[in-house]
């Protein structure tokens, strides 16, 4: 994956400890991880721990490599979530690899490339090396999340057969195409995943305005957080301000243009992949009609979590869980019914059957016995 070709070689197969994984050849990728038994909806396909010595057993040494130079992970603060998921990966703790490989420097941890992985503990206890086996994907089949800082979790997205390759996503894959490649890029790879190739197949001119609309809308939250920081963080100064008004509009404006453009150049799946870039964006105007109790805060909150939910459920479910929320404070009966339902059957994509999310106390006053 981040080899020459002259260390690509002779890669060999092995299993890990419990039995349910097993490690071979995935072609161009290198080596990969593969289900050696089926894996239900929800379940864990893998926990381990920071600097953990790697449970893998292979069939022979493989070569040594450097390991990339992480930037270090941004952990958000409390008045930066409306609501909060502990158990659940937030995308801003996930540590992003930004640094080039590089031949010899002060600094590199020499570690067998099978046992790398691109994500260090926040507490920086060392790699989660079984991790590193797993080969990248913008829709990958399993999500990830912290539930301490040094541990690692994967639970899978979808039901996995014997034999299928299962991927996990570098990045935080809730962004248009020309962003990913930057991070891929960095990382001395191209994926070629089905959600890169809905994306690369797009015409022409939708790619350009993608890159157009994506840097408009970072400057438009360029001006909310200028706005915030103004106000000294008051909400009431913030809300109060005609600026935050104009930044709705002019979002909401720009993310519907695009959702129509996106419908008249593709359909079906390939459209579901393309709109999960923007969910983000979406789910940052919730927020936004969510400070001035705009009615539609909801409705934009389940637009976001329908565009993640092919990609990223996790995240979709938090913003279904905020829209709960926005659409109790405005007191809009069927808005509440219609966010419930979508956390419930969210929860279940995320985490199986076996859990139900009447169990998370801050939700369970909005959710009926149904």
């Amino acid at each position: 994956r981040r080899l020459t070709p002259a260390f690509r070689r002779g890669f060999c197969t092995g299993a890990f400890a419990d039995g349910r994984l097993r490690v071979a050849d995935a072609g161009a990728k290198g080596r990969g991880v593969f289900a050696a038994e089926s894996v239900k909806k929800g379940s864990v396909v893998l926990t381990v721990e920071a600097g953990a010595p790697s449970s893998v057993k292979l069939a022979e040494q493989t070569p040594k490599v450097y390991v990339l130079d992480p930037a270090p992970a941004r952990v958000p603060t409390d008045d930066e979530d409306v609501l909060k998921f502990p158990f659940l990966s937030d995308p801003r703790n996930w540590p992003m690899v930004c640094g080039r490989p590089k031949v010899a420097g002060v600094g590199m941890q020499a570690v067998h490339e099978a046992c790398v992985s691109p994500f260090l503990a926040v507490q920086k206890a060392g790699p989660f090396l079984d991790h590193g086996y797993f080969n990248h994907s913008c829709c990958a089949q399993v999500q990830r999340d912290f539930p301490q800082p040094s541990t690692l979790r994967l639970r899978a997205l979808q039901d996995i057969e014997v034999g299928q390759e299962i991927s996990d996503s570098y990045s935080f894959p809730l962004v248009p195409l020309h962003v990913r490649r930057l991070g891929h890029e960095s990382l001395g790879f191209q994926c070629a995943c089905e959600r890169c190739t809905a994306e690369d197949q797009l015409p022409r001119t939708m790619h350009v305005w993608n890159e157009l609309s994506w840097g408009t809308v970072m400057r438009l939250l360029a001006t909310i957080a200028r706005a915030r920081s103004q106000s000294g963080g008051k909400t009431q100064a913030l809300t109060s301000d005609p600026t935050l008004r104009q930044v709705i509009d002019q979002l909401r404006g720009l993310l519907g243009q695009t959702e129509r453009r996106l419908e008249a150049s593709v359909e079906g799946r390939q459209l579901a992949l393309c709109l999960a870039s923007w969910a983000p964006c979406m789910a940052a105007l919730g927020d936004l009609q969510g400070l001035v109790r705009d009615a539609d805060a909801y409705d934009s909150m389940g637009t976001a979590a329908r565009w993640s939910m092919p990609v990223l459920p996790s995240f979709a479910l938090q913003t279904a869980a905020r829209g709960l929320l926005y659409a109790a404070e405005t007191e809009q009966a069927a808005g509440v019914q219609e966010m419930a339902s979508a956390v419930n059957t969210l929860h279940s994509i995320c985490f199986g059957d076996g859990e139900a999310a009447a169990t998370i106390p801050v939700l369970a006053p909005f959710l009926t016995e149904q």
